[in-house]
């Protein structure tokens, strides 16, 4: 009888963990705000590529990207036409977001400069900065694709740092396998926290 009790163990303890492992894998959701243009030129079709390339990446290592309906709002209803920190913050509570990307496109002769950061929506703070600079479209858009899974590491990274929150309600709990005490005193003796 105990080897079938052990056997069953054994197979619920295999069968489990794939679903653990699941569970530790970090979902990420991240909002990508507008990126602000400078420039004498309009530029606002490399800020497009930009900010296209870094979502679909994003989006390719299993990111979630949320807050666009949210942002559309904020754009045509508010007219908002720049994005701060404050705005990444309040679309956030409209749209769950572990992390905002936010930053800007700067042309200046025949350099086209990106900065951005990844703002922490928990901690309201930044999590990290990146700059990345080159004469050509082609070669911008090859160092933004080099610098997405550093990306999405520090944001893992900081998901996983994070305490976990735990919900929920248990519904029963079931004592076996003792013989020395009895079942209701046991049960007498559970608490929660």
């Amino acid at each position: 009888m105990r080897f079938i009790y052990r056997c069953l163990a054994i197979i619920t303890v295999l069968l489990a963990l794939p679903y653990t492992a699941r569970a530790e894998q970090t979902h990420l959701k991240v909002l990508m705000l507008p990126f602000d243009m400078h420039g004498k030129e309009d530029i606002s079709s490399v800020r497009k590529a930009v900010m296209e390339l870094l979502a679909s990446e994003l989006h390719k290592r299993g990111v979630e990207i949320t807050g666009i309906p949210a942002l559309k709002e904020l754009m045509l209803r508010e007219g908002v036409k720049k994005f701060d920190d404050a705005s990444a913050f309040r679309i956030a509570a409209l749209a769950p977001s572990d992390y905002a990307v936010s930053g800007s496109v700067t042309r200046i002769g025949r350099n086209t400069n990106v900065d951005f950061r990844i703002l922490d929506i928990a901690d309201k703070g930044v999590a990290a900065f990146y700059f990345k600079s080159a004469e050509s479209d082609a070669e911008l858009m090859q160092r933004l694709k080099e610098a997405v899974p550093s990306m999405q590491e520090k944001m893992s990274a900081g998901l996983r740092a994070r305490p976990s929150v735990k919900s929920g309600i248990i519904d029963g709990i079931m004592i076996t396998g003792n013989r020395r005490v009895d079942t209701a005193a046991i049960m007498k003796k559970l608490a929660s926290k």
